[in-house]
């Protein structure tokens, strides 16, 4: 009994030090991480003092860890996928309390085998997906408005697009081409994958929608998102955050995938549409390209995946 109290303040020092370790590795963390993050100031644009401002939230390719990430199964699966959720919906949750945006926009690969699904797994996934980034209820006090852009993982690439993917897609989730105004810009979501496809039956919406915004918003400042990035020279540089020891995107293809679009579709988009900031995402680091088109420079941010 003597010895038992001997040890007790020891036992209770422990005690503190493993709660207090845990909610520096379940809380502390995840809060620094949101709370560094800064939303650029008036300083940096040209606005009235009485104009309100919208706060965009930016999210690149959550991309789901499922079966088709590393090919595991059963358990070693199960605590992939515990612990990824994990990691990714206390950044989300610390993203919308901290920082409070008004609208938050998925760059697309929102899973990472989503094309290759049946539809009772896509759909299993998508309420998994819909368990980590919950939408608000319509009863919020401040009801963040959520947009999406469709990827490779979501819906193939180019001239492979699954068709009944892109469909499944398009009545789950939502169009693949749209836009809309917001604080004097216009927001363009376009769909790039679908542009680059050989057949017209699946291009001509992408290629419509284009000729249509290019007309409808040639008034007002122009913001793009799209899935693959623009293509841009090789070896060009991407800037001083990008975090892999190669400082440019290798221009690369393979199965269900590209690194850059076409350099004809690049132009072709840029020339009609003439942004005057592109966001992309599908590369997971950070590459900061300037286009020069017809004596406009268009800056384009490539967005670091949600898991750096």
């Amino acid at each position: 009994m003597v010895a038992s109290r001997r040890h007790r303040p020891y036992l209770l020092a422990f005690r503190i030090y493993w709660i207090l370790l845990l909610l520096f590795g379940e809380v502390y963390v995840f809060y620094s991480n949101i709370n560094n993050i800064e939303w650029p100031t008036k300083d940096h644009w040209n606005t009235n003092d009485h104009e309100t401002t919208l706060k965009f939230g930016i999210i690149a390719d959550p991309q789901l860890v499922d079966y088709n990430s590393y090919k595991h199964t059963g358990a070693h699966l199960f605590f992939e996928q515990l612990l990824t959720d994990n990691y990714i919906s206390k950044h989300y949750y610390f993203l919308k309390k901290l920082k409070t945006p008004d609208n938050i926009l998925f760059l697309g690969d929102l899973m990472d085998g989503g094309r290759e699904w049946t539809d009772s797994t896509w759909n299993a996934e998508w309420n998994r997906f819909q368990s980590i980034f919950k939408p608000d209820n319509e009863s919020s006090s401040k009801k963040v408005k959520l947009h999406f852009v469709a990827g490779n993982h979501d819906i193939g690439v180019g001239d492979t697009i699954v068709n009944w993917a892109l469909q499944r897609y398009r009545h789950n989730v939502g169009e693949l081409n749209y836009a809309f105004e917001a604080n004097g810009h216009a927001i363009i979501v376009l769909d790039t994958i679908s542009y680059e496809n050989s057949n017209s039956n699946i291009n001509s919406e992408s290629r419509r929608f284009l000729d249509y915004v290019s007309k409808e918003y040639s008034h007002m400042p122009k913001v793009l998102f799209t899935h693959i990035p623009m293509w841009r020279p090789k070896y060009a540089v991407c800037g001083p955050l990008r975090q892999s020891k190669n400082n440019f995107i290798a221009h690369g293809k393979g199965f269900q995938y590209k690194t850059v679009l076409e350099k004809d579709a690049t132009f072709e988009i840029l020339n009609k549409l003439r942004p005057d900031i592109i966001f992309s995402g599908d590369d997971h680091d950070n590459c900061h390209h300037i286009h020069e088109i017809k004596n406009k420079k268009i800056s384009e941010v490539i967005v670091f995946t949600l898991y750096i």
